[in-house]
């Protein structure tokens, strides 16, 4: 069924999920974004160092420099060097990021922002879940329209939000947050899979309402969270090619919860506890998770063996 649509930004459509999901906010925290979402780059620094990779500096056109420059201060919370600080002849204004980027805008009475017909050039910065929080109150303040355009690709603990400046550039301000990463427990106590005898070695079932994929294997049986190991998007069982895959940054697992590739270096899907009930019931344990780091035999259980055949029993 196609989402309902409501007016948007200069006349454009938006679906109610863009609009309801640019009003969503992170749990006020100071910790800096993993940059581990959405234009993911791997890199070698250690997950303790600062990020020193950056781009030097944006250069924007505007056609009212007082009126750019107090908005991207007071909306997009950027430092204001100063004017003129460039060779630059046009008037123009130096404002600073907390990475050190720097943005330079420059006044000019014929600003083209994006040609016409298109909407594929954007702008985007990451902000920390504090920082976001503060942005979206300054959209409420300034009565800005937002939207996002990637609401259906967000995964848990994944913030975005678009909207334009004054002068119709397109931005786009991502939030990657801590709760991306916390372990989601299904709390629906032990959740009961019917007979071991139904599964055939290679099935998989998924147990929606507790985001939970059960697994028969030639050694047993896994019972392996629905939840990514890169960031909090619930993954998805494609028969097609014999693997689960997460539409929201492409991580791909095989069967047994190996990463096969999308995503450098991620863990195994993780595991909740199997067992058997007396009548031979899949009995899993939704109240505690594993994480592993690979599929080891051992992590399957064993179906107890069948009872043998009654005597004249044929």
């Amino acid at each position: 069924m196609a989402e309902a649509t409501v007016p948007g930004v200069n006349a454009e459509t938006r679906s109610r999920r863009q609009l309801e999901r640019a009003r969503e906010m992170p749990s006020a925290s100071d910790a800096a974004p993993k940059y581990g979402g959405h234009g993911y780059v791997p890199s070698d620094e250690p997950d303790d160092e600062p990020v020193v990779e950056r781009i030097s500096h944006l250069v924007l056109g505007v056609t009212s420099l007082d009126t750019s420059e107090a908005w991207y201060h007071n909306v997009m919370g950027m430092d204001i060097l100063g004017r003129g600080l460039m060779t630059e002849r046009r008037p123009h204004s130096v404002l600073r990021m907390n990475t050190g980027t720097m943005l330079v805008l420059i006044e000019d009475k014929n600003v083209v922002p994006r040609r016409p017909g298109t909407n594929a050039v954007h702008h985007a910065f990451t902000m920390t879940p504090n920082q976001y929080r503060l942005l979206l109150e300054k959209v409420d303040e300034y009565k800005i329209d937002v939207w996002v355009d990637r609401a259906q690709y967000l995964a848990q603990g994944e913030f975005n939000v678009n909207f334009r400046d004054p002068d119709d550039h397109a931005l786009e301000v991502c939030c990657d947050a801590p709760e991306a990463s916390e372990i989601i427990l299904p709390n629906v106590g032990t959740l009961d899979c019917g007979p071991a005898s139904q599964y055939k070695i290679g099935d998989v079932k998924l147990f929606k309402d507790a985001d939970v994929y059960l697994v028969r294997l030639k050694e047993g049986f896994l019972a392996m969270s629905r939840w990514c190991t890169h960031m909090n998007g619930r993954i998805i069982w494609n028969r097609e090619h014999w693997r689960f895959q997460c539409p929201y940054h492409h991580a791909t697992f095989d069967r047994c919860g190996n990463l096969t590739g999308g995503q450098p270096d991620l863990d195994a899907l993780r595991l909740y506890g199997v067992s058997f009930s007396p009548d031979g019931h899949v009995l899993v344990d939704t109240s505690a998770v594993t994480h592993r780091a690979c599929f080891e035999p051992w992590q399957a259980a064993k179906p107890p063996a069948a009872e043998p055949a009654a005597a004249g029993r044929r």
